[in-house]
């Protein structure tokens, strides 16, 4: 065989190794920059958190299979500590030859709460959804429209969605998880250290609106 004949497949391969070489130093670089953005906040910061990965990545509706908890944020707030960061899954499609696969990114803020709550999930409406869904309204028919909302426990969604509950949700654009001693909130895609400033108010603004019967009434 001649060097003619050898010469695409090792281009291709220098191609290969370039993309993960250039791939390797953009994530060292970027987790660099968040250690140093979390030294400046007092927070710590870790690469990986496998302790977490199943719960977190569960809680946002991924799967099994490559789940991790990666590029994390720890540090407290009035209301405890927090964890923010990216939680990651792979996804398989089709079967045989036409298999494929892709990583599943979303963005998380996760924190333990001394409420025992019934799990209640919070998302944003789509049109194709609210045709179909069947999920629990308000009497407000606009949020209905915004939101999809689930729980075990219709009397504790009721409770936990007042009027001024409500009011604030409506120009919010992420999703929310309550469960016996955790609230999360997460979006789509990979969590940047400028999202941690979003996400973080959305979700203790949340707590802050809960009303205070259900944090006596619900004490874990």
């Amino acid at each position: 065989m001649t060097i003619d004949f050898f010469w695409p497949f090792g281009l291709v391969l220098l191609i290969i190794v370039a993309v993960a070489v250039t791939t390797g130093v953009f994530n060292r670089k970027r987790h660099e920059r968040n250690r140093a953005l979390a030294a400046e906040r007092g927070w710590s910061y870790q690469a990986k958190m496998p302790g977490m990965a199943r719960q977190v990545v569960s809680d946002v509706g991924g799967e099994r299979s490559g789940r991790a908890f990666v590029g994390v944020f720890e540090g407290t707030t009035d209301r405890g500590v927090f964890y923010a960061g990216t939680a990651q899954w792979t996804e398989h499609h089709g079967s045989g030859e036409n298999q494929s696969s892709e990583t599943v990114r979303r963005k998380v803020v996760t924190m333990p709460i001394p409420l025992s709550a019934p799990r209640m999930r919070l998302e944003r409406e789509g049109f194709l959804k609210n045709i179909f869904n069947r999920d629990l309204k308000t009497e407000w028919e606009e949020f209905n429209r915004a939101w999809i909302v689930t729980g075990e426990d219709p009397r504790f969604v009721s409770a936990v969605l007042t009027p001024t509950m409500q009011e604030w949700l409506m120009p919010i654009r992420v999703s929310y998880l309550l469960k016996p001693g955790w609230i999360t909130v997460y979006a789509d895609g990979r969590l940047e250290a400028a999202d941690v400033d979003v996400l973080l108010p959305a979700l203790t603004g949340f707590c802050d609106r809960i009303t205070p019967f259900l944090w006596q009434d619900y004490r874990q």
